[in-house]
């Protein structure tokens, strides 16, 4: 089984790269 504590970014990353790299430039910026 999947460790439950994943971050949500990495289950981002498996299923999308690219949105992954978007939403976590999204978090990394001051502004929301």
């Amino acid at each position: 089984m999947k460790p439950t504590r994943e971050p949500q970014i990495n289950l981002f990353k498996k299923s999308n790269p690219y949105k992954a790299k978007v939403i976590s430039n999204v978090l990394l910026t001051p502004e929301t």
